[in-house]
């Protein structure tokens, strides 16, 4: 056919592809979506892009998107049996402290109870304080965490298990998702994103959409491939 235009195609969240004005597309119309028909259509890129483009903006100048992608499937991944549960590294990393020791805040009984249930034998839950700030650790620095010898009394699992990691040392501003947990199977990285999301996240009412509220650049990047490994949209 010779030479042919190539276009730069980008969809909301950011991710971009190039293609030819012949590729199909497999789309739902915004009138599809919204009367929720349930059809499919498959388009051409030169379909897409004729008479106004892909956006048109409200009378209120707000954009509307014209067509609409399939969204993926959940990643399987791979089952791991992880010494910081999985719910419980999203909490520590959500309002945690993990510079030296292993505590988080929160004034939500269900999340300290989710937290505890998973806690191992030989671990504790106790307060800190006026019970705002809640350290995981050996009861009074004495008994001994499951798996470890006498001789290891005063080693917490936890607190090893982030500096293996590389967590230990990391403040809100250098906190990440190790790759580990990222690659893990869908229960495990559904259950990081809830322990991210009860900690640190919020419901706009305006938007009707979940946010997360990070001041590390590499925990907003953990967070957004994780929920797009559950087959989510994430922007940052």
């Amino acid at each position: 056919q010779g030479v042919q235009p190539i276009y730069r195609v980008s969809t909301k969240t950011g991710a971009t592809t190039r293609c030819s004005a012949e590729h199909l597309w497999l789309v739902q119309t915004y009138t599809d979506l919204h009367n929720k028909t349930g059809k499919w259509r498959v388009y051409d890129t030169k379909h897409l892009l004729r008479k106004d483009g892909v956006v048109r903006k409200n009378k209120n100048g707000s954009t509307i998107y014209k067509y609409f992608l399939p969204t993926t499937v959940p990643v399987v991944g791979e089952a791991h049996q992880f010494v910081i549960p999985p719910y419980t590294l999203g909490v520590l990393l959500g309002d945690g402290d993990i510079t030296r020791g292993t505590t988080f805040a929160s004034v939500d009984a269900e999340i300290v109870d989710r937290v505890r249930s998973e806690t191992p034998d030989g671990l504790v839950v106790v307060p800190h304080g006026k019970g705002i700030s809640w350290g995981i650790s050996l009861p009074n620095g004495k008994g001994y965490a499951k798996g470890l010898t006498p001789g290891d009394a005063r080693i917490n699992p936890y607190t090893q298990e982030l500096k293996r990691l590389g967590l230990q040392g990391h403040g809100c501003f250098t906190k990440f998702i190790p790759e580990i947990y990222l690659h893990a199977d869908t229960d495990s990285r559904l259950a990081l994103l809830q322990g991210l999301m009860d900690t640190d996240g919020t419901h706009n009412r305006g938007t009707n959409r979940p946010h997360f509220t990070t001041t590390s650049r590499k925990l907003a990047k953990g967070v957004a491939a994780l929920v797009r490994s559950l087959g989510g949209q994430s922007t940052i």
